[in-house]
């Protein structure tokens, strides 16, 4: 299914692995939540949502392309009106 699932089975992430001060990345199902999201924040870990790499991503590529900074608040709005 492409998600990360919790668990000790293989293809699974062991719960036991995130813990508080661990920096944690998801990038299992934009732009919806997962439940590894829900067990990183449970567990007190920096959770590093699919949103917020891809936000940082498209300001990186736009600056590269143009040499302008594009501002979060344009990115929110073209998201909102997709």
């Amino acid at each position: 299914s492409g998600e990360i699932e919790c668990g000790v089975g293989r293809g699974q992430l062991n719960p036991s692995l995130i813990r508080e001060g661990l920096t944690v990345v998801d990038l299992t199902r934009y732009p919806l939540e997962s439940p590894f999201a829900e067990e990183s924040r449970a567990r007190g870990a920096h959770y590093i949502s699919p949103q917020a790499v891809f936000m940082k991503q498209l300001q990186i590529q736009f600056k590269m392309l143009t040499g302008n900074e594009l501002p979060e608040s344009a990115i929110q709005e073209g998201l909102a009106g997709a």
